[in-house]
């Protein structure tokens, strides 16, 4: 398999996490209102990371990989 450059895995992970992060506290702020914010952090989090692990971090790496592999195809065909 093709090593994707840490640059690109860190915005990849970044990409994935934020707008998790975001909706999750959109979602869960009425539920956990009066609720300690490092309460609050943990539950997020808890929420977050497994879905962005198996799910959001897998889907953009394959997307970066295709368009990789496209980008290397077309620079090869010119």
């Amino acid at each position: 398999m093709t090593q994707i450059p840490l640059l690109a895995r860190l915005v990849i992970t970044w990409l994935a996490i934020f707008p998790l992060v975001a909706a999750a506290q959109v979602v869960l702020q009425p539920l956990l209102a009066g609720v300690p914010q490092l309460l609050v952090t943990a539950v997020v989090m808890t929420a977050v990371v497994p879905v962005a692990v198996t799910w959001a971090v897998p889907a953009l790496s394959r997307a970066y990989l295709a368009l990789a592999t496209r980008r290397t195809r077309v620079a090869c065909d010119a």
